[in-house]
């Protein structure tokens, strides 16, 4: 038996800069369903390189913070982070 389920909303596609979630500012991207082609899943602007620029400054200010955090509570962190995924 073959089903086709259909979304009725188109997820959007963000970027994750400075603990937040934002519009790339670059072309947008759309996703379709392999099952659908005409059905748009995902949608939303490309990193530039002002976005990348954002995110490495805001990487560069969280390393101290993330260097000073003891080792066994970075490893639950990406254990938590590696479970998800």
């Amino acid at each position: 038996m073959t089903e086709t389920i259909t979304r009725t909303e188109t997820v959007p596609l963000r970027l994750l800069i400075d603990g937040r979630w934002v519009e790339g500012t670059g072309r947008r991207l759309e996703s379709t369903s392999p099952a659908n082609p005409e059905n748009v899943i995902a949608a939303g602007g490309t990193a530039t390189g002002r976005d990348v620029q954002a995110a490495m400054a805001a990487a560069r200010t969280a390393a101290a913070a993330w260097a000073a955090t003891p080792m066994a509570e970075r490893g639950g962190y990406l254990s938590r982070a590696a479970a998800i995924i």
